[in-house]
């Protein structure tokens, strides 16, 4: 029986859409092993996937707090610029990560990994390092949403990336990360396209075209020319969904619709 691992980050947003994949998958007989946090456990055991609990397999490599992790690494940018950017941009919290990413995909030994682009790019970066096909489910507008984010704000792809490029710790969680995996050609928001990086050979899309955000020209070249394709599908709704009110108290779900 082949096994798919998924990795899908805190939000209900991203996790619902991979659901129903999830699901097809175990009706086509695969054993599927899903990463998540534990808010979001009923809804992926009602799909036949097996349940992890991401924050236990972090603990078990040493990252006693996942959470805490991720938000302290802005403070480690240091300038306030990279510390609004580094999240979405950086690598530190990625190169801290990527260890426990490998150990867990070579712990299930999966035939496919299925992840988020936005927010579990970790996960894409640790099948390629073990060479394990995998696809991602982008639940934003199409590749071109981040330009139309920087649009909205007056700013570029280009000013985030001045900023990534001059700031120290970035750059040494990058040589980090090009050891780790063995690939020092990665650019890692270094260059255009930003989060290209992100994305691997087929990456479905919860949109349709019309809809989607406008990728710009030289963007979809780059990706045309590297073989990445976005497969539009328009929204994947199943018949499991999770909520953030699943894991709340009766008293505090009721607060949520006042």
């Amino acid at each position: 029986m082949p096994t798919a691992v998924f990795v899908f980050p805190s939000a209900a947003g991203h996790i619902n859409p991979s659901l129903p994949v999830c699901q097809k998958l175990v009706a086509l007989r695969w054993n599927v092993e899903y990463l998540a946090i534990e808010i979001f456990k009923p809804a992926v055991v009602a799909t036949g996937a097996t349940f992890h609990y991401r924050n236990a397999v972090c603990a078990e490599n040493g990252i006693e707090d996942v959470t805490a992790m991720v938000y302290k690494t802005p403070e480690d940018y240091g300038t306030e610029g990279s510390k609004m950017r580094g999240l979405n941009f950086g690598s530190i919290s990625a190169e801290r990560l990527l260890p426990v990413y490998i150990n867990f995909l070579r712990r299930m030994s999966p035939q496919l990994v299925v992840y988020c682009p936005v927010l579990c790019q970790v996960a894409h970066f640790a099948a390629m390092t073990l060479k394990i096909p995998d696809v991602s489910i982008l639940t934003a507008a199409g590749p071109g949403f981040w330009d139309a984010a920087f649009a909205g704000h007056g700013s570029s792809a280009a000013d985030f990336i001045l900023t990534i490029k001059a700031n120290e710790p970035n750059n040494k969680a990058i040589e980090g990360l090009h050891i780790l995996m063995g690939m020092p050609e990665l650019t890692l928001n270094t260059a255009t396209p930003l989060v290209n990086e992100y994305y691997t050979g087929a990456n479905i899309v919860t949109t349709v075209p019309f809809l989607a955000d406008t990728l710009n020209e030289r963007d979809a070249q780059f990706y045309e020319a590297a073989g990445k394709k976005f497969e539009f599908v328009g929204p994947l709704l199943g018949s499991h969904q999770a909520t953030v009110a699943t894991g709340l108290r009766g008293t505090e779900a009721e607060d949520l619709f006042k």
